[in-house]
């Protein structure tokens, strides 16, 4: 019986080590999933902004031009 027991202990260990691994891999992975979504967004944004920039002084010119 003590053998046993010490077979599922050892069994469990190796399972809580596998697990954390798993979950170390998994926020690694996430991790860089949202640093790459955070980039594309600030691109995104800062894209955006040049437009409305880009606009602004379209409009600027177009009032005194008039």
């Amino acid at each position: 019986m003590d053998l046993l027991r010490q077979e599922v202990r050892a069994e469990l260990q190796g399972l809580r080590q596998e697990m954390a691994l798993f979950r170390r891999d998994t926020e690694e992975k996430f991790n860089g999933i949202r640093q790459e979504v955070k980039a594309e967004i600030g691109n995104a944004l800062n894209r955006a902004m040049l437009y409305f920039t880009a606009l602004a002084a379209a409009l600027a010119l177009t009032t005194f031009l008039r």
